[in-house]
């Protein structure tokens, strides 16, 4: 599963449903894409038999960087209950992967590219700098995807 997040309305926000558009448009067998604003506790139960997440997501960088892809881990749980877990309507990565193992026992192996932005005016265009970052982050998730739907281990970056 691929799970691009931001608001493609909001200028640079929007970089990672422009990265993952391609694959909306042409699905692949075993490959399930979803595009949202934010995280939700809701999603947690889309992540039932996943076996590998990549979360696609812009990053306000301090100075130029490029785009990175990690490896993202659940956060711990406080006190086994949802205490903690910012259980509202908003999550962070590691919190949403928490509350699916919690749910729904579902733990699928997550990697975390994050996409370099400066800026998140009212429009849709990205920005010169973000749209100049986009091949080195097609290359990663390329590699992702292809790791992940063979089964590789690479693909957990």
């Amino acid at each position: 599963m691929v799970l691009a997040i931001g608001n493609p309305l909001r200028g640079d926000d929007g970089v990672a449903w422009r990265l993952s558009e391609p694959l909306r448009r042409r699905p692949r067998p075993g490959l399930q894409l979803l595009q949202r604003q934010q995280l939700t506790p809701e999603l947690a139960q889309e992540l039932i038999g996943v076996r590998r997440l990549l979360l696609v997501d812009a990053w306000y960088a301090p100075a130029p960087a490029a785009p990175q892809l990690r490896r993202l881990l659940p956060k711990d749980r406080p006190g086994g209950s949802c205490r903690g877990l910012g259980c509202s309507h908003l999550l962070d990565a590691g919190s949403l992967l928490q509350l699916a193992a919690w749910l729904y026992g579902a733990r699928p192996r997550t990697s975390l590219l994050l996409l370099p932005i400066q800026a998140c005016p009212h429009g849709e265009e990205l920005s010169p700098a973000v749209q100049a970052q986009l091949p080195a982050a097609r290359r990663l998730l390329q590699a992702w995807l292809a790791a992940a739907l063979a089964g590789s281990d690479a693909a957990d970056a």
